[in-house]
C-alpha cells in the first residue's frame, strides 16, 4: 500500500470506530482499495518487465509470464475486477 492509500484510509477513519463510517469515509476506503489494486497490477508488470531484460532463466520465466498474461492483469485492474 502506498502512502496515498494509507493516508486515505487514515482520513476515512479520522478517529471513528470502523463500524461508524459515513458515506465519505466509505468512498475513501473504496478509493484506497482501488489504488491498492492498481498498484498491485502495475507492480507485477514492473517486476516482469525488469526481469525480461535478463539473458537467463529469470528472463525466460518473466517473458513467459508476460506472454501468458497477454495484458489480462492490466485489463482486469482497469475494469476493477481482481
Amino acid at each position: 500500500m502506498t502512502d496515498i492509500a494509507g493516508r486515505l484510509r487514515a482520513k476515512a477513519y479520522d478517529g471513528k470506530p470502523q463500524d461508524i463510517l459515513n458515506s465519505k469515509g466509505d468512498l475513501m476506503l473504496k478509493a484506497a482499495d482501488r489504488i491498492a489494486e492498481l498498484e498491485a497490477a502495475l507492480g507485477w508488470y514492473a517486476e516482469q518487465v525488469r526481469d525480461c531484460r535478463k539473458i537467463s532463466k529469470d528472463g525466460d520465466v518473466a517473458r513467459t509470464k508476460l506472454d501468458r498474461d497477454g495484458g489480462n492483469k492490466a485489463r482486469a485492474a482497469l475494469k476493477g475486477t481482481p
